[in-house]
């Protein structure tokens, strides 16, 4: 097996991490609307439940999600990947991308966020905490809302959990190439 040392690879292209599910951040401040897709992103305690996402300080998404204190967290099927696209290479800072990309907007259950049609689960987040981690903030959300799809989940333990033969998550490879889950491969071990 091959090693490449520190001083030896440029993590920026450390593409073997992935791919990785990717997420769409969203932020509502004053007027303003933003969507950011986020492909640094993890669950990270079930009680409070808690669910993280690394932005970068010089993204737009990252001040005003830390001036606005609230954010959802929206989860798209494969067929949408190029918006996903979309929502990760255009600023909000040129670009209203609601009005540029089409994208409605469904009513939100608990916090004045914005939630985007199309994904099959959002999650409403209240700001808990955030760290600057080298070149990235690790912003953690409290959970007070989940939306989902009941066309495309199925359930597990009363919660909804997405049913991969009727829709498949966005994974990202990088540079650009997104893939998704077969659900064939699929090895149920307990």
């Amino acid at each position: 097996m091959k090693v490449l040392k520190r001083g030896e690879f440029n993590f920026r292209r450390g593409y073997i991490v992935y791919p990785r599910l990717v997420v769409v951040v969203g932020v509502k401040l004053e007027d303003k609307i933003n969507f950011m897709s986020v492909v640094w992103n993890s669950p990270l305690s079930f009680d409070p439940p808690l669910y993280g996402v690394s932005i970068a300080p010089k993204r737009y998404t990252h001040d005003m999600l830390l001036t606005a204190m609230e954010f959802s967290i929206s989860f798209f099927p494969y067929e949408m990947a190029e918006v996903v696209e979309k929502f990760g290479t255009v600023s909000g800072r040129e670009v209203d991308k609601v009005k540029e990309f089409g994208i409605e907007l469904l009513e939100p259950a608990a916090l004045d966020v914005p939630i985007p049609a199309g994904a099959y689960a959002v999650l409403e987040c209240e700001y808990f905490d955030h760290k600057l981690y080298g070149d990235h903030t690790w912003i953690v959300g409290e959970i007070q809302a989940i939306h989902y799809d009941e066309r495309v989940t199925g359930s597990r333990y009363n919660m909804p959990v997405l049913d991969f033969d009727r829709a498949r998550p966005v994974l990202y490879g990088g540079s650009g190439e997104y893939i998704t889950v077969d659900p064939r491969s699929i090895r149920k071990l307990r």
